[in-house]
């Protein structure tokens, strides 16, 4: 997991690290996969592949704020989100002081329900909270 720096709760890290198979994966996560090994036939749409390496790397989405923002959490309303989240109802955000970065704001207080932001944030579906923000953006 690419966590340059943010200090991410060992619970929802080992929902992704030592993973073995597909089952860790989630739609809306960024990964970065270390191939070594592919078979499949030309023009038939299926490929086998074989990694040794799989890296969480930041997601970056846009959504809507909704409900209270208190530090060190805010909520994403999940109707805005892309749906290939599959999130419903909202999602919260864990911001991490001194670590993350602020664009349009000086920190989380100045978010209110309503406004736009985007998130870079790592994107763990089965964690609570699902976002870890490295960088948030007010429009």
């Amino acid at each position: 997991m690419d966590t340059d720096g943010l200090t991410v709760p060992p619970a929802p890290l080992s929902l992704f690290q030592g993973g073995t198979d597909t089952s860790v994966l989630f739609n809306g996560q960024t990964v970065m996969v270390r191939v070594t090994a592919a078979a499949g036939s030309s023009g038939a749409g299926n490929l086998t592949a074989t990694a040794d390496r799989v890296l969480l790397r930041y997601t970056r989405t846009t959504a809507a704020v909704t409900g209270a923002v208190v530090s060190p959490y805010f909520y994403l309303d999940a109707t805005t989100l892309p749906p290939y989240f599959g999130i419903l109802g909202t999602a919260q955000v864990q911001v991490f002081p001194n670590v993350t970065n602020y664009d349009g704001v000086s920190d989380v207080t100045g978010l209110a329900p309503g406004d736009s932001v985007s998130v870079r944030a790592l994107y763990i579906k089965s964690a609570a909270p699902p976002f870890f923000a490295a960088k948030v953006r007010k429009h």
